[in-house]
């Protein structure tokens, strides 16, 4: 993991680690203390993980369907680029080919 993501990862158990302390402080009446951060980690920090995984895995994966899409576009515009293009030179071939036969008919005037 880069320390970008260990960082962002981090950041997201440690919030929920405290909104977990949080709940039960409101049902205890008191602070749960170090010793419930503990438990939870024990208990949680698994299965936080995998589902943290299974997150990234997912958002990476969307990402990867969205520039297969965008570069699928790509190749739709310049495939019709490529056509246009060649369309124009068909159209020049032909003036072109227009041009020599009025210049060879001038000169056997």
């Amino acid at each position: 993991m880069k320390a970008e993501q260990l960082s962002k990862y981090m950041q997201l158990q440690k919030k929920k680690i405290d909104e977990a302390k949080w709940r039960e402080g409101e049902r205890i009446c008191r602070d749960p203390g170090q010793e419930f951060v503990i438990q939870w980690i024990k208990e949680n920090a698994p299965k936080f993980r995998r589902e943290y995984t299974t997150e990234e895995l997912i958002t990476a994966e969307n990402e990867v369907n969205e520039m297969l899409k965008d570069f699928e576009n790509s190749i739709l515009d310049i495939n019709k680029l490529k056509k246009y293009l060649l369309d124009i030179k068909d159209k020049l071939d032909i003036a072109h080919e227009t041009l020599k036969e009025k210049e060879i008919a001038n000169e056997e005037k």
